[in-house]
């Protein structure tokens, strides 16, 4: 599997979290082809040598901006992932930890739906196997060790919709008839699609 690429860590790393902070919206909001570099060291305050300096084009800046916002949640799921704890107890914190992620980087998830609905090849073969094909193969293998007789990968599919999709309407969603705070609480949704899961993956309801 290809692994992401690494971003040189500049000499202020103070400035660069600043560049990537105000990058996330930009992107998240007018796609990586409507965000220009200027438009980026001006939201960061910055002059465009400056933000050449740190980053030396728009690829490497989205990239890094990709990574900064996934690196963190990432290293915890692989910390859930290989603990030495049964594979449902598993399950439930990895759906815990994602629900609390998508809830709380909604620009990150908006970037995501951007992507796919510009569609770029190169930059959703970036997505697929730098950034998130390591955490999807890690899903399907944990599901497959669960029942090993149903379809992981495509299991693993409507386990990331079913996250994904939930956070990324949630304005539509606060909108439809009888809408309850509760929905939009990680725990509470990471939960419900736990019992979903296991019901369908085992047969039988959740313990």
């Amino acid at each position: 599997m290809t692994k992401p690429a690494v971003i040189p860590h500049p000499q202020d790393n103070e400035v660069a979290e600043r560049i990537m902070a105000n990058a996330l919206p930009l992107f998240a909001d007018h796609g990586y082809s409507g965000v220009s570099m200027r438009a980026i060291a001006a939201a960061a305050g910055l002059t465009i040598g400056t933000l050449y300096h740190y980053f030396s084009n728009k690829e490497a800046l989205y990239l890094g901006v990709l990574q900064a916002s996934y690196a963190s949640c990432a290293e915890q799921w692989q910390t859930i992932f290989d603990a030495p704890t049964p594979p449902l107890e598993r399950l439930r914190d990895y759906l815990l930890q994602y629900c609390k992620f998508a809830a709380e980087n909604k620009e990150f998830v908006g970037l995501v739906k951007r992507e796919q609905l510009e569609g770029n090849p190169q930059r959703m073969e970036l997505m697929a196997n730098v950034l998130l094909g390591e955490q999807f193969e890690k899903t399907w293998q944990l599901l497959e060790e669960i029942n090993p007789d149903i379809d992981a990968r495509m299991a693993a599919n409507s386990l990331i919709g079913m996250v994904v999709h939930h956070f990324e309407i949630a304005a539509l969603r606060q909108r439809f008839p009888q809408h309850r705070d509760e929905y939009d609480d990680p725990a509470r949704v990471s939960e419900h699609i736990y019992q979903i899961l296991v019901h369908g993956l085992l047969g039988k309801p959740a313990e």
